[in-house]
């Protein structure tokens, strides 16, 4: 029977020194692809393009629930444009309405002079 050879023990190893000075670790912001377009919708709310940043926030919302991320910006470009095309158009109606009474009341009067 054979005996065994010791094994010397492994020679400590000593960690690299550190630099002085050390870099900050930057890392990339996971970004939502749908943010962009539903905050574009969102200003376009606040700047009268209703119907267009309508059509902003519903792609902003699409892109961002096919990426698997939160929908938030793109419902609420959503709700606002969708609020604020419904006032405009109910605007635009009383509008009509009161112009076309007026035009009405002109020509049933019988009377052509218009007075100012």
């Amino acid at each position: 029977m054979s005996t065994p050879t010791p094994v010397a023990p492994p020679e400590p190893t000593t960690p690299p020194p550190t630099p002085a000075t050390t870099q900050p670790t930057y890392y990339a912001r996971d970004t939502n692809p749908g943010d962009t377009f539903a905050l574009v919708g969102i200003v376009l709310c606040f700047v009268q393009l209703s119907l267009i940043g309508l059509f902003f926030s519903i792609f902003g919302y699409k892109k961002s629930k096919d990426a698997g991320r939160s929908t938030t910006f793109g419902v609420l470009g959503i709700v606002l444009n969708a609020i604020s095309v419904s006032i405009g158009l109910l605007i635009a109606l009383f509008y009509a309405t009161v112009i076309i009474s007026l035009f009405t009341g002109i020509q049933s009067s019988g009377d052509s002079t218009l007075y100012y």
